[in-house]
């Protein structure tokens, strides 16, 4: 994993920039995604990302806890997970549902966005797939803010241009949602 990271790891511009902010305005900040937890834990071990306070991923690969790892770890299992684990860190941290911003890019945020558009979460669209879309139609959901790039039926991703946007520009979004 960390012959990957040292060739491989991109992330989005703005996004350590953005989750820095987030923390510094105590914002919580939760990464909840179908990806390992060891993958993470390898980011924040090696400073790729910053530490955040609540990681909710797939415990197939993991290590042993470490001192860079959040606080709280959430083993998702299945996709529908999103959204019970996000729903047991807003009562664990007191977040009302109206606090609560969801970005997701795929199909397999839909049944998230589901729950977050049932209580009254702002929904971000980011570098949105066709799936996303499709479900949320189908779901009569509608996603508050289309972030980066949209995709139509059938279109090729282009993570060129996805590099290109800066996740910082979210900021204002979010200070609008939060009131701040």
């Amino acid at each position: 994993m960390d012959v990957y990271l040292d060739q491989s790891f991109r992330t989005y511009a703005g996004v350590r920039e953005l989750i820095e902010w987030c923390l510094s305005k105590d914002i919580l900040f939760m990464i909840n995604t179908t990806g390992s937890q060891g993958y993470f834990q390898r980011m924040f071990s090696r400073d790729l990302l910053p530490q955040i306070p609540v990681l909710s991923a797939n415990p197939m690969i993991r290590y042993p806890q470490g001192e860079s790892d959040p606080p709280l770890i959430y083993d998702l299992l299945e996709i529908e997970d999103k959204a019970s684990h996000t729903e047991a860190v807003m009562r664990a941290f007191g977040v009302p549902p109206e606090k609560v911003v969801l970005i997701g890019d795929c199909g397999g945020d839909g049944p998230h966005f589901e729950w977050g558009a049932g209580a009254a979460a702002y929904l971000i669209g980011s570098m949105t797939k066709w799936s996303l879309k499709r479900y949320c139609e189908r779901k009569s959901i509608k996603i508050s803010f289309h972030f980066g790039l949209s995709y139509s039926e059938g279109e090729a991703r282009d993570p060129e241009k996805e590099m290109q946007v800066n996740f910082i520009e979210l900021i204002p979004v979010i200070e609008a949602v939060l009131d701040l």
